[in-house]
């Protein structure tokens, strides 16, 4: 392994399983004397290198680490963070099915005879078949998966509880493995008839919701539920839906019942769908080509399909909507470049879900050490069959998203058309700017996750200038950080606008949207900018930067180092705000599927 390769595993696995990267640094003595860093889950080595260091902590070598003695304190910090990360895994495990009481969870480090263990709930062949990282780097993969392999969503044996799984063989585990590797969820069990329904229950649920026999129907496909879960590709199907109702159509948006980044393998056979009719959940799931059956049977003359739109084949079986759509022969069909799914299993492109890899040829080495490189030939050639037989019109919320699909080693066929979701529009309103003792507001708006940016956020907010900022949160969930206030933030399809309202009711002066990938088309973005924010950022981050330069908003860094010792940044941020009327606007949806289908349109597609 060459030295790229060490350092790229130990940022990526090594230091969650406490290996040293030198005779100098100590995992687990920088942690110890940082128990801050250690609740975080963030990278020891690199905390150290990018403000640690200039915060003036300390690190020290394994060797002066293994003489010394935690004091009573350090013990009863460490015994609270263990703690955390017991009920963290705990939650994780109950969410795949697993009843795992927490007294069962014994860490690694916490055992006398490490040498016997039995958890019952985890399968070493089933992972290390589907973790071939862990597998290379020989360490124990309990440990891994227990300490860190969790949070990247990764399962500890196939589906359901441990108490039901009888392994035919171990051929069978790692085919289950190896197609099941990416963290999911179910809704409905596909071994429970009384959750399945058949196509004519499921167009009878159609009709109650409002569709009649010869009614335009335009079909979607997505990831998960718009009605429940929140994000981009849920707010765009939410006002589809809106907007197709004002044109007199029906809008299905179909999801599978276990969701995930992974394709449903083939040979598993057909899976189960769920969908929502005009926003109305169907009851129970089913399979797709049960449904078609009984549209086609119940429609003289064929079904009126004015158009299918493709959102996301995460979770789905490419096979069986091209099946579908050759059937239903809809009028238009859409195809959005929300993601990068076409290119990876991985849809941000980032490689071992840290780095932006760019879309590399599926030979290169770089393909195959990466956590997501087993998959990927697979995917995209499955993805690309699907995109291949039809006639879409491709379209990319922005021009960098455009041209990233198009400039990889796995180009899609044509270069998307762009069509923005949205656009900001002035108010005429002005805000006024709040001052607490001369701190600027700075926050981080949305789901903590690494890709958005907040390990980026927390150390800034532990950077040598932090005192110069007051940090906020808008989100779901409270992290309940030190020095970080939460401002609890919902946003469901109806009420855009609840960030910028809440941006300017705090007098936030500056927001933190830093993606590690080419964003495609952020609405954390737009509700920044429309609150009169200043947006800090890197070059790399797609869309957030190109908006937020398109309106002079932007400050942007080079490197997350460059962002920690900049010691005049709170200056500027204020300075700016004090010299440029804060102009507050308004977030209009504009560029859907509705724009693009006309429901009443006579043209006919289909296969190619």
């Amino acid at each position: 392994m060459d030295p790229g390769e060490a350092l790229e595993h130990f940022l990526t696995v090594g230091w969650l399983l406490g290996l040293d990267p030198s005779a100098e640094f100590s995992t687990d003595g920088y942690l110890s004397g940082n128990h801050d860093v250690e609740v975080a889950g963030l990278n020891p080595l690199r905390h150290y290198v990018s403000s640690g260091r200039a915060e003036g902590r300390r690190a020290i070598s394994p060797s002066s680490f293994a003489q010394m003695q935690r004091s009573a304190e350090e013990r009863e910090a460490a015994a609270a963070a263990l703690e955390k990360l017991r009920v963290d895994l705990r939650r994780y495990l109950v969410s795949l099915g697993f009843d795992v009481d927490p007294v069962d969870l014994v860490f690694p480090s916490e055992r006398s005879e490490p040498d016997v263990v039995d958890p019952g709930w985890f399968d070493v062949d089933f992972y290390l078949a589907g973790n071939p990282d862990v597998r290379a780097s020989g360490v124990d993969p309990l440990a891994h998966f227990m300490h860190g392999g969790f949070r990247r969503n990764r399962l500890p044996a196939p589906r359901g509880a441990a108490a039901r799984y009888e392994p035919v063989s171990d051929v069978d585990r790692v085919l289950a493995a190896e197609s099941r590797r990416t963290g999911v969820s179910r809704r409905n069990s596909e071994n429970d008839p009384a959750t399945v329904s058949t196509g004519d229950q499921v167009l009878a649920d159609f009709r109650r919701a409002g569709f009649g026999e010869r009614d335009a129907l335009v079909i979607a496909f997505g990831h998960d539920d718009y009605g429940t879960a929140v994000g981009g590709i849920q707010l765009c199907a939410g006002f589809e839906q809106q907007q197709f109702a004002l044109d007199g159509a029906t809008y299905a948006y179909i999801f599978p019942s276990e969701t995930g980044s992974l394709l449903r393998p083939v040979e598993s056979g057909e899976g189960l769908v769920c969908c929502r009719v005009n926003g109305i959940l169907v009851s129970g799931s089913f399979r797709l080509s049960e449904f078609v059956d009984a549209l086609i049977e119940a429609s003289p003359g064929g079904p009126v399909v004015a158009g299918i739109v493709k959102h996301s084949t995460s979770g789905h079986e490419p096979e069986r909507v091209a099946e579908a759509i050759g059937r239903l022969s809809p009028r238009k069909l859409v195809w959005w470049v929300h993601d990068y799914s076409a290119h990876c299993v991985n849809f941000l492109l980032l490689r071992n879900g840290v780095n932006f890899c760019g879309d590399p040829r599926l030979d290169v080495q770089s393909c195959s050490v990466c956590s997501f490189g087993q998959e990927r030939s697979d995917h995209v050639l499955r993805v690309r069959k699907l995109l291949d037989a039809f006639d879409w019109e491709v379209c990319a919320p922005s021009a960098a998203a455009a041209e990233v699909s198009i400039a990889g080693s796995t180009p899609l066929p044509m270069k998307p058309r762009v069509v923005p979701h949205g656009r900001l529009v002035g108010t005429g309103n002005t805000a006024s700017m709040m001052v607490n003792e001369g701190k600027v507001r700075v926050a981080f708006v949305g789901h903590t996750a690494f890709h958005k940016g907040w390990e980026t956020f927390l150390e800034f907010s532990r950077s040598s200038s932090a005192h110069l900022f007051e940090f906020y949160h808008f989100g779901i969930d409270d992290q309940s950080f030190p020095r970080i206030e939460f401002v609890k933030l919902e946003q469901r399809a109806g009420n855009l606008g609840v960030a910028t309202e809440l941006l300017v009711e705090y007098g936030i002066e500056a927001v933190l949207n830093w993606p590690r990938w080419k964003e495609t088309f952020n609405f954390v973005n737009f509700e920044s900018l429309a609150a009169g924010c200043l947006v800090i950022t890197n070059p790399d981050s797609g869309h957030v930067v190109d908006a937020a330069r398109e309106f002079d908003r932007a400050i942007v860094f080079d490197s997350i180092e460059e962002l920690l010792s900049d010691v005049g940044l709170a200056e500027r941020i204020r300075s700016h705000h004090l010299e440029v009327p804060r102009q507050v606007m308004a977030f209009e949806m504009t560029g859907l599927s509705s724009a693009i289908i006309t429901v009443t349109s006579p043209e006919v597609g289909g296969p190619r």
